[in-house]
């Protein structure tokens, strides 16, 4: 759902407070994100079966090429639908993954369906309280027209109770009907806590969209909003759809 591209964030010891207030859990996301102790979230669909995972990104496994290989093609293929449009490359996917596993504060989660990889998702951000939603990618077919959304809420519910976050923030470009769509099934807030205007940055393999610029980059018609999911009224929304 977010829209942002690839960002790099420098590393943190567990030592170190993140964003100026420490999760308490700090030192347990580093040993996940470091193959020291195992960890994935069930997919539940209907009826409570299992019907994949999601399963964090690990130091481990940052250095199987295939799986670069594989961000690469996700990545490329609907890099329109991000902020920065611009291709991006196997290199500098790996200093992405890289930094990613570096930083307690983040999470890249690999999304399986079965036993086969077919998305990712995540969170960047972490504070004792919030996050922000990071990229929501589903780079190949399986599961099911409602597999996304069941993933989602899987990680949601990992984030509500086990992290016992209060709120996530994500931010969504306002013609994207489809993102708004699963965040109002969600129980996000859908009256936004910002609203930013959008610039066009031409570069020779694509454009970068930023919230400033000139006048004569100003997109008209779009925008970025700001949406806040929170903890009751995600677990209502799960309630109401029951």
């Amino acid at each position: 759902m977010n829209v942002d591209a690839h960002s790099n964030h420098g590393s943190l010891d567990a030592s170190e407070e993140v964003l100026g207030v420490p999760h308490p859990q700090t030192q347990r996301l580093l040993d996940i994100l470091n193959d020291r102790i195992g960890f994935d979230i069930p997919i539940k669909g209907d009826r409570g079966l299992v019907i994949g995972r999601l399963a964090p990104l690990t130091r481990r496994q940052i250095d199987n090429p295939e799986l670069i290989r594989t961000f690469v093609r996700w990545r490329n293929r609907y890099r329109l639908g991000w902020l920065d449009q611009r291709p991006v490359t196997e290199a500098g996917t790996y200093d992405w993954a890289r930094h990613a596993v570096d930083d307690p504060s983040r999470m890249v989660l690999l999304i399986y369906a079965g036993d086969r990889l077919i998305g990712r998702c995540g969170y960047l951000r972490l504070t004792a309280v919030d996050n922000e939603s990071d990229g929501l990618v589903r780079g190949e077919r399986g599961g099911g027209i409602l597999f996304m959304h069941y993933a989602q809420i899987a990680g949601l519910e990992w984030q509500f109770g086990d992290l016992g976050l209060q709120s996530v923030l994500s931010k969504v470009i306002s013609s994207n009907e489809n993102a708004l769509e699963s965040c109002r099934r969600l129980g996000y807030d859908m009256s936004p806590e910002r609203v930013a205007s959008l610039f066009r940055h031409p570069y020779p393999t694509g454009d970068l969209l930023k919230e400033i610029g000139s006048c004569e980059q100003l997109i008209h018609g779009e925008r970025v909003v700001y949406l806040r999911l929170r903890r009751d009224d995600f677990f209502r929304s799960l309630s109401t759809a029951m």
